[in-house]
């Protein structure tokens, strides 16, 4: 083509000039050369960078089984968040405050149970351990306190221990798992029954007496004690405790633990029990699971969160809330540095003043 061009343009000029048109055209010829150079060197260095044409289709295309399986996560229901656990908060307030031994077989324990036998204990075994106040009043003594000091419901103790009561009027339905969990953590504890109860579950009361556990007495029929008269209050009490020992045996663990029924108690009940030859007890820490829709969580937190050394907890054998979350509290108690035990093995440890 160039040929072509430079011979029209010999042929339209004379020699002179067309010598001068072929300077010309090498000149073009050069920088087109040069253009063409550049352009193809350019081209083939971005070339070189960019992916194949299968790759480019790996690239704008991925896998679809992992699209799929994007989807699939994207549209899953989200795991709701894990509920603290009650005990677990509890258990983070009392870190630090008590030390304490771990084993991961054994788990967590703070000092070995009281090693003080059961049985039926006395009132003379029992005096040298009680408050004087009390001791006196079995006595016959006059003593001019308050209630609070003629009854039960904290000793001063040197060792961390806490004991457990649970009073039963209603039905024997929690029973048996509370007497597994307190098995299964080598627990004794105090047991306020009814007389009625006694005598409508006698194989229940039977049981509990046979699993290491002492008994306490809560009156007959459960009435409210400031209402009735002296030689009714006594009543009551002896009632009841012909139909204890009748289900467990005059040889069973009875205490002379007497617990008015609703806390309901002034002056004139307790010296009138204490004059009976009965220990008045009540409690320091109520765990409200008597209480209508009461939690779990809130026993938990309220019993172990409140009990402190030589503290005596309310709690009632016929409460499915106590039934389910016992195995918690008790945790929560030893992670605190507070061994569960018995009324009579609380009195035994006690520091008389």
């Amino acid at each position: 083509m160039f040929k072509r061009v430079v011979k029209l343009n010999c042929q339209m000029f004379n020699s002179h000039h067309c010598g001068s048109a072929k300077v010309l055209l090498l000149i073009m010829m050069l920088i087109v050369s040069l253009c063409i150079g550049i352009y193809v060197s350019v081209r083939n260095a971005d070339q070189s960078q960019r992916p194949s044409s299968n790759e480019r289709v790996k690239v704008l295309r991925p896998n679809r089984a992992a699209v799929e399986s994007e989807h699939r996560i994207a549209e899953r229901p989200s795991k709701p968040r894990e509920k603290v656990h009650p005990i677990d908060e509890v258990k983070s307030q009392a870190e630090g405050a008590t030390e304490h031994r771990t084993d991961k077989n054994e788990g967590t324990r703070s000092i070995s149970p009281p090693a003080h036998g059961l049985g039926r204990p006395s009132i003379d075994a029992l005096k040298a351990h009680l408050p004087s106040a009390i001791k006196e009043a079995l006595d016959g003594i006059e003593v001019r306190k308050p209630v609070w000091q003629l009854e039960l419901s904290r000793l001063s103790v040197s060792e961390g221990l806490v004991a457990l009561s649970f009073d039963a009027h209603f039905t024997n339905e929690y029973v048996p798992p509370i007497l597994e969990v307190l098995k299964r953590y080598n627990v004794r504890a105090t047991f306020f029954v009814t007389g009625h109860w006694a005598d409508s579950f006698p194989s229940t009361l039977k049981a509990i007496a046979l699993h290491g556990h002492e008994i306490g007495n809560h009156t007959y029929s459960h009435p409210k004690l400031t209402e009735l008269s002296d030689d009714e209050i006594v009543g009551e009490i002896k009632h009841a405790e012909q139909s204890i020992l009748k289900a467990i045996g005059n040889d069973g663990p009875l205490t002379p633990y007497v617990r008015p029924p609703y806390g309901d108690r002034d002056e004139r009940v307790v010296r009138v029990l204490l004059s009976s030859g009965y220990i008045p007890t009540y409690w320091a820490v109520d765990g409200l699971d008597w209480k209508k829709g009461v939690s779990e969580g809130e026993v938990i937190r309220r019993v172990v969160t409140k009990s402190t050394s030589g503290d005596i907890v309310l709690l009632h054998a016929t409460s499915k809330v106590t039934s389910n979350s016992l195995s918690d509290i008790i945790e929560g108690l030893l992670q605190k540095g507070l061994q569960p035990c018995s009324v009579t093995e609380l009195i035994m440890r006690a520091e008389v003043k």
